[in-house]
């Protein structure tokens, strides 16, 4: 006596087969821009290369500059004592 596997159930499999393998090859990357979703014209302006830009955009308070900086910093410095550890 054979057991037959029922179509549906098979299609099931192959389905998620394909599913699965497709999986490992996808990849995918999300991104908002700051003024995403903003219908007022006024939020932009035209700056002297014609691209369309806030005032506030790519200017960074000094204070959050210094911050990342010392971070960077810091973790370079955790990276050298970790090397200088383990050799």
């Amino acid at each position: 006596m054979h057991n037959k596997i029922p179509p549906g159930i098979l299609a099931i499999l192959l389905i998620g087969c394909i599913t699965l393998l497709f999986i490992g090859t996808t990849e995918a990357q999300l991104t908002f821009s700051t003024g995403w979703g903003k219908r007022n014209k006024n939020f932009a302006v035209e700056n002297g290369s014609g691209t369309r830009c806030s005032e506030a955009q790519g200017k960074p308070p000094l204070e959050i500059l210094v911050n990342l900086y010392n971070l960077i910093q810091n973790e370079a410095k955790r990276v050298i004592n970790c090397e200088k550890m383990n050799q």
